[in-house]
């Protein structure tokens, strides 16, 4: 239906003619009685009686009440497809790890959701392999995670920052009156684990072992957050990163690790296929460059403009 033949009628039942609503909308005569036998055509009916003189038929009575609704609706949805394209609005399928989940997407999302009010967001929580099937599934836009584990060509990565570890230990243990502890510290103690699969346990385990430190490790726990609780009941201490360790429960203190050398680092992947993300998923990718790499993004915004995937590093850089 062509909303100008519409507004057509409108002016006609308005102001009474086919003469004064052609020569308000700056139509010829022509047109205007065009506009109105296109729409009989396609509604099925006649909308106006034109003899003896102009007048309404019920059908006609109906359009003309529904006509502000259907232009007014359509007003809405044209401001929202402009909001849509400029990025004001949009929907956005964002996947993230742990502790990122809990400890830095908040205060992000907050400070975007404040620029951008008519974004719609969802928010999945998974472990990194996960999400990078997620991301080259289409299911996730973007996702907040370690680098994956093997060489993926369908999702590219672009470096955030490293997440640091320290050791996490019962205010009762006898590493706890030490202001920093080396990795020789913990052999021989008890650590509390999450399981194989997490990448931060791989990360400790290859740096345990390439130092050649010998621990016991006799609980695992799937939930990495979980982890401070139990140091907190005395079990055994846990290497954890950092942003999670403080502030400290009570009964805990958190010790930097002074030779620990495993830093993992944490980034965005998105599909690599994806050469035109939608102006929402582009303000996001740029929102959070903006938070990690200020600088970047300033001249990057100012001078080069370039795409949101042109800061992108490929993985085969980490596998």
């Amino acid at each position: 239906m062509d909303l100008r033949n519409i507004i057509t009628f409108q002016s006609i039942v308005k102001l009474g003619s086919f003469h004064a609503a052609a020569e308000t909308l700056n139509y010829a005569p022509s047109t205007v009685t065009m506009h109105i036998k296109k729409l009989e055509e396609e509604l099925g009916v006649t909308l106006l009686e034109r003899l003896p003189k102009l007048k309404l038929t019920s059908s006609g009575k109906l359009l003309y009440e529904q006509s502000d609704v259907l232009l007014r609706d359509f007003d809405m949805l044209k401001e929202m497809m402009t909001s849509l394209q400029s990025g004001k609005s949009g929907f956005i399928t964002i996947g993230v790890m742990e502790p990122t989940a809990s400890f830095r997407l908040p205060q992000l999302l907050a400070a975007f959701q404040e620029e951008h009010p008519l974004m719609k967001l969802s928010i999945q929580v998974h472990n990194a392999n996960a999400l990078e099937e997620l991301v080259q599934s289409g299911e996730l836009d973007v996702a907040i995670g370690t680098t994956p584990t093997t060489y993926n060509d369908d999702v590219s990565f672009s470096w955030l920052f490293n997440e640091e570890f320290g050791l996490l230990a019962p205010t009762s243990h006898a590493l706890a009156t030490k202001d920093t502890v080396s990795l020789r510290d913990l052999h021989g103690h008890s650590l509390l684990q999450t399981t194989p699969s997490c990448p931060f346990r791989a990360t400790l385990d290859r740096v345990l072992l390439e130092n050649d430190i010998k621990v016991s490790k006799n609980i695992e726990i799937s939930n990495l957050l979980a982890l401070k609780p139990y140091v907190e009941s005395g079990i055994g201490i846990a290497v954890i990163p950092e942003i999670i360790a403080k502030p400290p429960f009570t009964e805990t203190r958190y010790l930097p690790i002074a030779d620990f050398n495993g830093q993992l680092p944490i980034g965005m992947m998105t599909k690599t296929t994806n050469l035109n993300p939608s102006p929402a998923l582009s303000q996001f990718i740029a929102h959070i460059h903006s938070i990690y790499h200020p600088l970047h993004s300033l001249i990057r915004h100012k001078e080069t403009r370039l795409e949101a995937d042109s800061n992108r590093v490929s993985l085969r850089f980490y596998s």
